[in-house]
């Protein structure tokens, strides 16, 4: 349903809005503030989910699980992959389906 054309525009939405999704995990790691983080990691989790990025997918699940546990640290943790694995995600896409961010 949608075909290439559907494809393209959700590659096209994954780059522009995934990385402000890191962005806040990031910013909210640093604030301190676990509702940013479990936010921002649920919906970059989503969004992998929708285009099989599956490491990211797991990553993202794991950040949301420990921000919601209050667990920042283990996020801390996390960080490091969890920006590779969007990195990674946002080369194979963008050569898919266009420019990355």
């Amino acid at each position: 349903m949608g075909g290439e054309k559907l494809l393209s525009q959700m590659i096209r939405l994954f780059l522009e809005s995934t990385p402000e999704r890191v962005r806040q995990i990031t910013e909210g790691l640093e604030r301190g503030e676990v509702e940013l983080v479990e936010r921002g990691s649920h919906s970059l989790k989503s969004s992998a989910a929708n285009l099989g990025a599956e490491r990211l997918r797991e990553l993202s699940a794991e950040v949301e699980d420990l921000a919601h546990r209050g667990e920042l640290l283990g996020v801390e943790a996390l960080l490091a992959p969890l920006v590779e694995a969007h990195r990674e995600a946002c080369d194979v896409l963008g050569a898919m389906g266009g420019d990355g961010p």
